[in-house]
């Protein structure tokens, strides 16, 4: 009895301690499952972290290298610097250097430049006198006024031998200057260099080349210096119809016909046109500037082709002119055999005269009866 009863009261708790095993068993197995799992994550969260690291390693390296070629880039951008500044302080020296050989004048050989400017030298020969001029452009040569002042008839001989035929000049009243217009277009060779005289100093050296005394003396060369500027000779009691409002003077000797000639300096540029002087001082050459006209080159020519249109127009006037001074002049000498005839178409004028004031007759009628009376007109003047 009392075993039955021990193991009716054993059975319970062996059941309980088995079942309390079975868990056990399961909760430790879990366990171990946990640590596995805990194991492996932890694993991976070391792998992680070496990669981490191993990244950050990268990143520094990446952050020296870009930092050691910033410190290049910063080194490059002070040679450059540095080398911009050397480069520009060279630039300037070269500029100096450049400006000072601009500066200073070329050594430029006279005959070279007398060679030059002559080409565009010319003798004037019209029937009154002569004169001398150059070449300003293609068709145009300029000179003193006094030298195709009431001239319509020119003969131009040019430094190579040609020569050419003019008819038309114009000239300005305020200064003495003149210009011819040449019908052939001249050579560009032949166009002088025009320079200022407010380039020039006193004392400077220019030079003459002109007809002195006449044609046999065409491209004559004197020499001197510039002796005085901006005069203002009718001050002096210079009659202001001279056109000598502006002057210069130079004591390069010239002479009768060399007025209009070119004044030039020693690098070919012409600077002024010789208008006058003395007779017996020939080292006293006053000189009008060529600035006076050098910008207004396009207007000469706009003048010339104005004059040239006026110039149709009274020829085409002049020539009609003449053909009616013929008519009288055979007129006149038929008119004693062509008395009555001219005294009866007077009378007929005269009678269609008062009858179109009278409103005798119309129009037509009278346009006929004209046409009539010019037929008899153009038989008398034929007769």
């Amino acid at each position: 009895m009392k075993r039955w009863l021990l193991s009716v009261v054993a059975l319970p708790i062996v059941l309980g301690m088995f079942h309390l095993n079975a868990q056990v068993k399961r909760g430790a197995d879990r366990d171990i499952q946990i640590s596995n799992k805990l194991s492996d994550d932890f694993e991976k969260i070391l792998d992680l972290q070496k990669n981490v690291i191993n990244n950050a390693q990268s990143i520094l390296a990446v952050r020296e290298s870009i930092q050691s070629v910033v410190e290049e880039i910063h080194n490059l951008a002070t040679t450059t610097q540095s080398t911009c500044t050397a480069l520009s302080n060279d630039i300037k020296e070269v500029e100096s250097v450049v400006e000072e050989v601009e500066n200073k004048p070329d050594q430029i050989l006279l005959e070279d430049s007398v060679a030059k400017t002559m080409q565009g030298v010319v003798h004037i020969s019209c029937p009154e006198w002569q004169g001398s001029g150059f070449v300003i452009d293609k068709h145009t040569i300029a000179t003193a006024r006094h030298v195709v002042e009431g001239v319509k008839d020119f003969e131009i001989t040019f430094s190579c031998g040609n020569t050419a035929h003019a008819t038309r000049a114009i000239s300005s009243k305020e200064y003495d200057v003149g210009f011819i217009w040449v019908e052939e277009e001249l050579p560009d060779w032949m166009v002088e260099k025009l320079g200022s005289l407010s380039d020039c100093r006193l004392g400077q050296s220019v030079f003459a080349i002109g007809s002195s005394l006449g044609k046999q003396h065409f491209n004559n060369l004197t020499s001197g210096i510039i002796s005085s500027l901006f005069l203002d000779v009718p001050k002096f009691g210079c009659p202001k119809s001279y056109g000598w409002s502006v002057l210069w003077q130079v004591d390069a000797a010239t002479y009768p016909g060399n007025s209009g000639c070119p004044i030039f300096t020693l690098d070919g540029k012409v600077r002024g046109v010789l208008v006058g002087g003395y007779d017996d001082y020939e080292s006293i050459s006053y000189c009008v500037p060529v600035d006076v006209f050098m910008k207004d080159l396009e207007i000469i020519k706009l003048l010339f082709a104005q004059d040239k249109y006026q110039f149709e127009r009274v020829k085409e006037l002049e020539n009609k002119i003449q053909y009616l001074q013929q008519q009288i002049s055979s007129v006149e000498y038929s008119l004693e055999n062509s008395k009555n005839a001219i005294f009866e178409i007077l009378n007929e004028l005269d009678k269609l005269k008062e009858d179109l004031h009278n409103n005798q007759i119309s129009i037509e009628k009278i346009y006929e009866k004209l046409n009539e009376l010019e037929k008899k007109i153009e038989m008398v003047v034929s007769f």
